[in-house]
């Protein structure tokens, strides 16, 4: 049974402050038919926590996060005119401020919950015949 939750817990070897979060994510060509290859979606729904340690994902479903993004559907992020045509990877890649700022000041451990996907009906957060595929980076000062 496949499951749409990712838990990604990033230690640092020092205090940090996080400006933004850059998500740059993959979804399955809805074109494509091949049946043979698994099905990918987009995450929908990014809940962060900071400085919270020993997080699992019993923990995370329970409790309240620092902040919650929703994030952009992937055919509002593939759009060329956002990204440099002779750059591929900034193509897709989305820059979400973090907010309020005195939240993510001294940051030592952030752990990032996607819970959902854009596969999955709005709101249902459960488990789902869908995978993600997402890659992250952390913009910090």
């Amino acid at each position: 049974d496949e499951d749409p939750e990712l838990l990604l817990i990033v230690p640092f070897s020092e205090a940090v402050t996080m400006k933004s979060l850059c998500v740059l994510s993959y979804a399955d060509d809805p074109n494509n038919r091949n049946t043979t290859t698994a099905v990918t979606a987009a995450p929908r729904t990014l809940r962060i926590y900071v400085n919270r340690p020993n997080l699992d994902f019993e923990t995370v479903r329970d409790l309240a996060p620092t902040s919650t993004i929703t994030l952009v559907p992937p055919s509002h992020q593939f759009d060329p005119e956002h990204g440099s045509p002779d750059d591929s990877d900034t193509i897709g890649t989305i820059d979400y401020p973090l907010r309020p700022a005195g939240r993510f000041q001294n940051v030592s451990e952030i752990a990032l919950y996607f819970c959902d996907n854009h596969a999955m009906p709005e709101g249902s957060g459960g488990s789902s015949d869908m995978d993600d595929s997402d890659e992250d980076r952390l913009m910090t000062e």
